[in-house]
């Protein structure tokens, strides 16, 4: 079956992990520092920038707003705060959306005017990938 999964990412020079953590109430999957070298990566690659990471799990869906929900669920109560946070420190997030396609069953990608309007207050872009899964 196909399935759909959203990763949420904020990142910046300015940003603190732990102090976001602690505005969101919410645990990251991931965070690193700039100057951290990037695991699995020959030639001693580093970090560009801080980054915070928060990963959903994948969801069997053919709808984009089953997943697309629970990042509104989980972001939205504090938004508030983490939209002045995000402005007051010069950040972007960026949500990246991994799209498993399989047996052909392609989804239905649509974002409401909820979901967009949180976004750009987030200084935000979507990425969206898509892999035919057989």
């Amino acid at each position: 079956m196909t399935k759909i999964k959203l990763i949420f990412t904020i990142f910046g020079d300015l940003l603190n992990p732990k102090l976001f953590t602690e505005i969101t109430k919410l645990s990251p999957t991931a965070f690193w520092f700039k100057g951290d070298d990037i695991a699995n990566r020959k030639l001693g690659l580093t970090r560009q920038e801080n980054c915070w990471e928060y990963s959903f799990d994948f969801v069997q869906t053919l709808d984009s707003d089953d997943i697309v929900s629970l990042f509104i669920k989980n972001f939205s109560l504090y938004s508030e705060d983490i939209i002045r946070y995000i402005v007051e420190n010069d950040l972007e997030t960026k949500l990246y959306l991994i799209v498993e396609v399989a047996n052909k069953e392609n989804p239905s990608l649509y974002f409401d005017k909820k979901f967009m309007d949180l976004v750009v207050k987030m200084n935000g872009e979507i990425d969206i990938d898509l892999y035919y899964i057989d």
